[in-house]
């Protein structure tokens, strides 16, 4: 969860209001606020960091995931995998046959190349707007899958 220090004094806020109403003591309700406010930096921290890194990648051009994959050619060696399971498992051919293989594999380049911090390349709609209605409930995104397609 992305707890910002904006959200946190809110929260403390909203603690202020309902000692207040309760008609808790003054020195109470400071002392109360105070140990909420100790607890401040385990709560954002996270957070910050997320926030901070994913900055310092925006700076830099490039995100973790797009290095981690190995650029554009790791991201097409995941995509050959892909499209390769997608022609001998049942669960996926479907989704596939009679369709352009080579303007969606293009446009899934672009799509993955700016998800993962690469270029902003893509112009193609959203993926989910894309498999809507295709009928799956998600059984195709799962884990076996996809180690398939990352593994090998």
């Amino acid at each position: 969860m992305n707890i910002t220090d904006y959200h946190f004094d809110a929260v403390l806020e909203m603690f202020q209001q309902v000692f207040n109403e309760l008609d808790i003591h003054p020195n109470a309700i400071t002392d109360g606020l105070a140990e909420l406010g100790r607890c401040r930096k385990l709560i954002t921290t996270g957070c910050t960091v997320r926030m901070e890194v994913a900055k310092k990648n925006e700076e830099m051009g490039t995100d973790m995931m797009f290095v981690k994959v190995g650029y554009g050619e790791g991201l097409e060696d995941f995509i050959k995998r892909l499209f390769d399971l997608s022609k001998v498992d049942r669960r996926l051919k479907k989704f596939f046959q009679g369709r352009d293989l080579h303007r969606i594999r293009t446009a899934l380049r672009a799509y993955l190349t700016e998800r993962f911090g690469g270029p902003k390349e893509y112009k193609g709609r959203e993926l989910e707007e894309i498999h809507r209605g295709l009928g799956e409930k998600g059984s195709l995104g799962g884990c076996s899958t996809l180690q398939y397609i990352i593994r090998g």
